[in-house]
């Protein structure tokens, strides 16, 4: 089954009832979309993840990159701890879209047409691209997923939105196959041209259901706050050689978790229909 999904396990949820009225914002709304490059100049940016350009050095390799170091509200986190709340339903419209995908040197980023947008709290988030890390950056209780898509969205004011979407090494997963497949044929930088499908972003995301919600920043430099982020509850499978053919180009391209501070993380899982 192509679309087997299994829940992220809620037994060490706190326990609690919120009714959330308002996620994410602020002015952290950054021209970068959770990847390594520079939207302005179009140049993959000079960092990655080990060694003198790893995660902990990122602050010092940019002035512009401070947040990575002294942000309040970073991600990724751990699942782990969560509070169940009254979340506000999110109105997923996505369409079937061209992408355009690229090796933009830390991951490999498919980048859509319009036609495809989130509603979130009554503000609407335009689908701008989907890339992965491998393994996944969110963890629950220190333990990581296979790998994990992210599905970037912005606002009209440039306001970030991101939906998490796990995964395990499981079934073939045919849903997934062309974007896994345009990701495995995707030249490297600057070895090409771009890579364009069609593909059905509906299909891919499925039915929303659950999730995890709390305000973070992007994963990469310049790790730009006020983001805010949807992890999808139920994880999907891809097949052993799909994951392969993420891992074949990056493998360990995950920022480590962040710590939660004193922001919460809120979920619907227990009390979603």
């Amino acid at each position: 089954m192509p679309q087997r999904s299994r829940s992220l396990s809620m037994a060490p949820i706190v326990f609690g009832l919120l009714v959330l009225s308002s996620c994410g914002g602020g002015d952290g709304g950054s021209t970068a979309t959770d990847a390594p490059v520079s939207e302005a100049a179009g140049e993959v940016e000079a960092f990655g993840y080990e060694g003198e350009i790893g995660p902990n050095r990122w602050a010092e390799l940019d002035p512009e990159w401070e947040l990575c170091a002294t942000g309040n509200e970073q991600s990724p986190i751990d699942l782990g701890v969560a509070v169940e709340a009254m979340l506000s339903g999110i109105e997923v419209s996505y369409a079937t879209s061209t992408a355009t995908i690229t090796d933009i040197g830390a991951t490999i980023r498919a980048d859509f047409s319009p036609g495809s947008s989130i509603t979130v709290d009554g503000v609407r988030y335009d689908l701008a691209q989907v890339h992965y890390h491998a393994p996944s950056e969110h963890i629950l209780n220190n333990v990581a997923a296979d790998a994990e898509f992210h599905f970037v969205h912005k606002s009209a004011d440039g306001e970030l939105a991101v939906i998490g979407v796990l995964v395990f090494t499981g079934e073939t997963n045919s849903v997934y196959a062309p974007l896994v497949d345009g990701i495995s044929a995707t030249p490297a930088v600057g070895m090409g041209d771009p890579v364009e499908i069609e593909i059905d972003v509906s299909a891919l995301m499925g039915e929303l259901g659950a999730t995890f919600r709390y305000d973070g920043s992007l994963t990469t430099p310049p790790c730009s706050e006020g983001v805010e982020w949807i992890v999808r509850s139920e994880t999907i499978e891809l097949s052993a050689a799909q994951v392969a053919s993420l891992t074949a180009r990056y493998e360990g391209n995950a920022r480590p978790v962040q710590g939660l501070g004193e922001r919460q993380l809120l979920t619907d899982a227990l009390n979603a229909g």
